[in-house]
């Protein structure tokens, strides 16, 4: 069981490191091959994404997977509650986007070069979420290979159409470009998912569907409402950020294709640099929360590995901060082959060590099955995130969205160090 375990977070850890691999591998060649103004529409769309996939799940893949992982629960029934409950919201949220996207490009980002990249998201909000439901229906049977498996097709898959797009259409107008870029997405995810449907194993015997269960719809939003809680405030913070920026900015003189251009370097190209670490956090996360999990009697030795936690998150963390504060014009002209930014990069390279603080403190929290308590933390941070930004954009323009990210991470920091004394000496 040991043996399956450390095989299991190693196939995880693997993958995690490959989906981000290929994530800054896919930003530099759209940030090549579309140009600062491009990379910037496409970084623009992406919190609308966010919000909308969050919306569209409401983290049903996430109940499946517990539920599947559950031996007390049926996977068929699971399974045929789960895909028709993704489907229902599924639905509705592409009929709603599809009806409220042009206002979205229009009156909320107030660019209308983002109504065609727009529209073509919904053909991958579905995709989505059709694989984000096998994808956990794998994990819950702990099949970790075909997860790596269909992640790597996931991404080479959209890697090459990418550049096949662009460099084929490379004279089209700069919205089709982007567009493109998101079909590309969108054919990766339906790669993977007809991959995943190869390791579907189909049952002779057909059945009617039942949908008459009330407690398994039960269990699932029990579930998947208090995790959806938290992503959601994150999803509108994230979506709302792009459209308090480009209406301030707007209001004070700037253009559009200049918003477009700085959103894009401070979103795609300094923030994307300063979290590549995140990869070893999410490995130290899941190798801490069951060293908690079964320490938590003992305080002594859980203040230990909390406190080497946070020394390991620090040393790792430190070498990255070096790099990007001596050199962040070599670091941004390698990979993106620009140096805009590279004052934001080298300035705020420093204090986001504290970024990587919270991952010791975020898994004792959990261990400790402080849900709620994490919840709360979430919303003061994300509230707080909105009110900086509309207050400090006018003075700060679009550092401001580095200044607003800072506080709320040290807001979370300290909210999280004080519950945890509180859990541990009270």
């Amino acid at each position: 069981m040991k043996k399956k375990t450390i095989q299991a977070f190693f196939i995880l850890s693997f993958t995690t490191a490959l989906s981000k691999i290929f994530n800054i591998i896919n930003r530099i060649i759209l940030s090549r091959l579309l140009g600062g103004e491009g990379f910037g529409l496409y970084m623009l769309i992406m919190p609308t994404l966010g919000l909308w996939i969050t919306l569209s799940q409401l983290s049903i893949p996430s109940a499946i997977f517990k539920l599947i992982a559950d031996p007390q629960y049926k996977n068929k029934k699971v399974m045929t509650t789960g895909f028709f409950i993704t489907t229902i919201t599924t639905c509705l949220m592409m009929l709603l986007f599809t009806i409220f996207s042009p206002f979205i490009a229009t009156n909320m980002l107030k660019n209308a070069d983002t109504l065609l990249p727009l529209k073509s998201l919904i053909l991958f909000i579905p995709l989505t979420s059709l694989s984000a439901v096998i994808k956990n229906y794998f994990l819950g049977r702990q099949q970790h290979k075909v997860i790596a498996k269909t992640q790597i097709t996931e991404e080479v898959s959209r890697l090459a159409f990418t550049i096949a797009f662009l460099m084929i259409f490379t004279d089209y107008s700069m919205p089709i470009l982007v567009t493109l870029a998101f079909v590309a997405m969108s054919l990766g995810e339906l790669a993977s998912v007809l991959h995943l449907l190869f390791y579907v194993k189909p049952r002779r015997k057909r059945e009617m569907f039942d949908f008459s269960e009330p407690h398994l719809y039960y269990d699932f939003f029990r579930i998947s409402l208090p995790m959806t809680g938290s992503r959601l405030l994150h999803s509108v913070a994230g979506f709302l950020e792009p459209i308090i920026i480009t209406t301030i900015l707007l209001s004070i003189g700037y253009q559009s294709t200049q918003i477009q251009i700085e959103y894009g370097m401070m979103s795609g190209y300094v923030m994307s640099l300063i979290t590549i670490p995140t990869f070893f956090t999410t490995v130290i996360y899941r190798i801490l929360l069951p060293i908690f999990l079964e320490h938590l009697d003992n305080r002594k030795t859980t203040l230990k590995y909390l406190y080497t936690g946070l020394f390991v998150c620090f040393l790792i963390a430190l070498p990255f901060t070096f790099i990007f504060y001596f050199f962040p014009q070599q670091c941004l002209s390698f990979l993106y082959n620009t140096t805009s930014g590279w004052q934001y990069l080298k300035y705020l390279s420093i204090p986001f060590i504290l970024f990587y603080l919270q991952t010791p403190l975020s898994a004792l929290l959990q261990a400790l099955d402080k849900n709620k308590t994490m919840f709360y933390i979430s919303v003061a941070e994300c509230v707080m995130e909105v009110i900086l930004l509309i207050v400090l954009t006018p003075q700060f323009k679009i550092l401001a969205m580095g200044i607003t990210l800072l506080i709320g991470i040290c807001i979370t920091l300290i909210l999280s160090a004080w519950n945890v004394y509180r859990a541990l000496f009270h």
